[in-house]
C-alpha cells in the first residue's frame, strides 16, 4: 500500500496540474475496474487529456479517493493497489456503449486495522457470533465496502486486500477497533498491511513468463494481482533464454502488447518443443492434443539455468508461472524431487496460471508418484490468458492473494 505524500494532497495535485489550490470535492471512493488488458489506466498530470502522461499506470483493482471531478475526468488520491500517488484519469471510455473504467463506491469504506498478529480478523457467514466461521481471515490492511450493519457487526464486500469476498466481521472487540471508517474528509495514512510488525520483510514472488513472450509483457499480465497484494510483495520477473525472431511473432500480439514487446526487443521461451505431427496447427492446440508426441529439447540444461537464477536472486516465498513457465516449473520440481526424495520445495507456494503438464514421455518418471502438496483449482472462461474481465478477475486474484497472505505473511 503506497504511502501518500506529505502535506495537503489537494494542493500538491493542483500544483502538478498547474491549477490554483482547491479543496477536496465529495471525497467519494472509486474502484478501478477497467484497463486490465493494458495494465491499468493511463494517468495524466492534468484534467486535459492532452496533458503529459505519467510513466506508471493506475492498476486495475486499485482503490482511490476523489479529490476533484470535471466531467468524465477525475483527480484522485491513491489508497490501495498499485500506481501513482496522484493524478488525473478518465472514469469511462466513450461508446457506444460507454465502458466504465472506475466504479463509484456507494457504501461506507472501512480499512482493517486489527488482527495484525493473527493474520487478520475472523469472518463469519452471518451477523450472529454463533454463525459459521469462514476458513480465511480478512487480512489486516484490506479495504471493504459496507453492505449493512447490525450493532458492532459489519456486513462487507472486499474492495482491496485479501480475505473472503463477503462476510460479517466485528468492528471492535473489548473497546479495540478492528476496522476504521475511512471518512470523506480524511487523507488515508499508510495501511497497516505495509507496516505490520508481524511482516519483517516483503513477500518475495518470482514470476515466470510463458513461451514466445517476455518478462515486460508478464509485468503487464500480473498487474491485477500485484495491485491486490500492494506493497507487501516484492516481484522478480524471469523469462527463458531461447530467443525467437521478433518479426515472426509480433503479429500474434495485440496492438498494445506489440508496443511492449518492441520496446523489450525480444521474445523468448524456456525451451524448445518438437511436435511430431502436422505443423500447420496452433502451438497451444498441439500441446493440448494427447495424440501428439512432444519432444522437449535440452531440459537438463534449462533446469540448471533456472536453478542458478533462483539461487542468485532468491530466496522466494512464491513461484508463479504462466503457460510454459508452469511446465518449466514442473521440470524443476521433478528434478528436485528426484535428487532429494522429498516433496519439500525451497518456497512456500506455487501459483500456476494456465498451468500445463509435462508432455515429453522421457520425463514422465519425474511424476511417477503424485506430489503431496495440497492443491486448489480456480477456473475462468477467458481462454489461455490471465483473467482480466471483471468481476471474475477480481474473484480469482483476491483468492490467490488470500492464499499468499495465509501461507507467507
Amino acid at each position: 500500500i503506497s504511502k501518500p505524500p506529505p502535506g495537503p494532497v489537494a494542493s500538491s495535485i493542483a500544483c502538478m496540474a498547474g491549477l490554483p489550490s482547491v479543496p477536496t470535492s465529495s471525497g467519494m471512493f472509486w474502484e478501478v475496474v477497467g484497463g486490465g488488458e493494458r495494465g491499468g489506466l493511463l494517468v495524466r498530470e492534468g484534467a486535459d487529456t492532452a496533458s503529459a502522461a505519467l510513466s506508471e499506470r493506475l492498476h486495475t483493482g486499485s482503490l482511490v479517493r476523489e479529490l476533484v471531478a470535471e466531467g468524465q475526468r477525475l483527480c484522485y488520491h491513491f489508497l490501495a493497489g498499485g500506481g501513482p500517488a496522484t493524478g488525473w484519469v478518465s472514469t469511462e471510455l466513450a461508446g457506444p456503449p460507454p465502458k466504465a473504467l472506475l466504479r463509484r463506491i456507494e457504501g461506507t469504506v472501512w480499512s482493517v486495522a486489527g488482527g495484525g498478529d493473527k493474520g487478520g480478523i475472523i469472518v463469519r457467514g452471518g451477523a450472529d457470533l454463533a454463525s459459521e466461521v469462514c476458513a480465511d481471515r480478512l487480512c489486516t490492511g484490506s479495504f471493504v465496502e459496507e453492505l449493512g450493519a447490525h450493532g458492532d457487526r459489519l456486513h462487507y464486500r472486499l474492495l482491496n486486500g485479501a480475505g473472503p469476498q463477503q462476510g460479517w466481521v466485528s468492528v471492535r472487540i473489548n473497546g479495540k477497533e478492528l476496522l476504521v471508517r475511512s471518512e470523506a474528509n480524511q487523507i488515508q495514512q499508510a495501511s497497516p498491511l505495509s507496516s505490520a510488525p508481524s511482516q519483517p520483510r516483503k513477500i518475495r514472488i518470482l514470476a515466470m513468463s510463458g513461451s514466445r513472450s517476455c518478462k515486460d509483457l508478464l509485468k503487464l499480465q500480473t498487474g491485477p494481482l500485484k495491485a491486490v497484494l500492494g506493497k507487501v510483495a516484492e516481484w522478480v520477473y524471469a523469462e527463458g533464454n531461447v530467443e525467437h525472431p521478433l518479426a515472426d511473432f509480433l503479429p500474434t500480439f495485440s496492438e498494445f502488447e506489440q508496443t511492449i514487446v518492441k520496446k523489450a526487443g525480444r521474445v523468448t521461451s524456456w525451451y524448445t518443443d518438437i511436435y511430431h505431427c502436422n505443423m500447420g496447427r496452433p502451438c497451444i492446440e498441439m500441446q493440448c492434443d494427447p495424440e501428439v508426441r512432444v519432444e522437449s529439447v535440452e531440459i537438463p540444461e534449462r533446469v540448471q539455468e533456472l536453478r542458478a537464477f533462483i539461487e542468485a536472486q532468491g530466496p522466494f516465498d512464491v513461484v508463479l508461472g504462466f503457460s510454459q513457465g508452469c511446465i518449466m516449473l514442473n521440470y524443476l520440481i521433478g528434478h528436485l524431487r528426484r535428487e532429494s526424495g522429498s516433496d519439500v520445495m525451497p518456497w512456500k507456494m506455487i501459483a500456476f496460471f494456465e498451468g500445463m503438464h509435462i508432455r515429453d514421455e522421457a520425463y514422465f518418471d519425474l511424476f511417477a508418484t503424485k506430489c503431496s502438496h495440497p492443491t486448489a483449482v480456480l477456473e475462468h472462461d477467458e481462454g489461455h490468458k490471465f483473467p482480466m474481465d471483471q468481476p471474475q478477475a477480481k474473484i480469482v486474484y483476491d483468492a490467490v492473494a488470500t492464499e499468499i497472505m495465509k501461507l507467507c505473511a
